[in-house]
């Protein structure tokens, strides 16, 4: 499947950036330079000292000219996309309603959001020195501090490294693995999970209490374990088609950076068109998805830790992911 991909482009909004800034620094000059001009005119005019009763009223009558006014707060992208940011700029880094932050847009500075409760099939891929392990316990942990009001089942199925088995003992978590054959467990799981919530759904049960069950699946080689299982992998078929919005989202979160074809294994390319994918890469090193050369020369900045690549629909957004 060919998808018509666009890249926003952050350098268009860097430079009208800089632009703004080069006005700020002139304006200042200006005012400067009229406020030299003011004091030099006061010495020859008028050598008075004003009494502080005068220089109250002064202050006052300046108070009440310029009241409401405010200077322009510069947003910017941080190197380190954290909480504490977060909070200062948007009065919160709490995870609501399953929003999952995917991370600041470059070309907007503001937030890209990835709905779990929405979008069942999320692909992460790319490299540790970019960032992909340490947003993925990032997730982890929103998802843990959500769960008292958005109540989540997350099972991690881990690859031989065990890189999340730190997290296996969180209460939101509600399986952990390193055993790539469990996978087909949870996949038939999710299944039945999701079944059961969309028949509640056709019939007006509402699912707003309804724990959000993820799957996290961090181990490359499970989607070969799920679609070598003809049973389970028809299981997942219905699963990420019919039961799309029943409170189950899959995250595959430690994809091969591979090159698909038509004769690549089914669920990577339903990942690949699911226009959700955050990959840790350089652009033009990127093989999942088609990405046309004209794109790549657009990025002229190399990525630096916590940069990605989001496919968002049919857009490629460059981003800050937090940690």
């Amino acid at each position: 499947m060919t998808m018509s991909i666009n890249v926003c482009a952050a350098e268009d909004s860097a430079a009208d950036t800089a632009s703004v800034a080069e006005e700020v620094v002139d304006a200042a000059a200006e005012e400067e330079s009229s406020e030299e001009q003011i004091e030099d005119n006061s010495e020859e005019t008028d050598a008075e000292t004003l009494s502080d009763e005068e220089l109250s009223e002064d202050i006052a009558k300046i108070n009440k000219k310029y009241e409401g006014m405010k200077a322009e707060t510069i947003v910017y992208i941080p190197d380190v996309l954290n909480d504490e940011y977060m909070e200062d700029r948007f009065g919160s880094s709490n995870m609501q309603g399953y929003q999952l932050l995917s991370g600041l847009n470059y070309a907007t500075t503001l937030p890209e959001f990835n709905d779990l409760s929405k979008n069942i099939i999320t692909g992460i891929l790319g490299t540790e020195e970019l960032g992909r392990g340490d947003y993925v316990k990032y997730i982890i942990r929103k998802l843990q501090e959500s769960s008292s009001y958005d109540p989540v089942e997350l099972y991690i199925a881990d690859d031989r490294s065990k890189e999340l088995s730190q997290f296996s003992s969180l209460s939101c978590v509600a399986e952990y693995t390193s055993d790539n054959m469990e996978v087909i467990d949870f996949v038939e799981k999710a299944y039945e999970t999701a079944k059961a919530n969309h028949e509640k759904a056709v019939s007006g049960e509402p699912l707003d209490d309804v724990p959000l069950m993820v799957l996290m699946i961090n181990s490359p080689k499970a989607p070969d374990v799920i679609h070598d299982n003809e049973e389970v992998y028809n299981k997942y078929k219905v699963l990420t088609s019919d039961y799309t919005e029943s409170k189950v989202a899959i995250i595959f979160s430690n994809l091969e950076n591979e090159t698909l074809t038509v004769l690549s294994n089914p669920i990577l390319n339903g990942i690949s068109d699911s226009g959700n994918v955050l990959m840790f890469e350089e652009i033009g090193d990127i093989n999942f998805i088609s990405i046309p050369p004209l794109m790549v020369a657009r990025v002229k900045k190399s990525p630096s830790k916590g940069d990605a690549f989001y496919l968002k629909g049919s857009t490629i957004k460059r981003i800050k992911t937090a940690e």
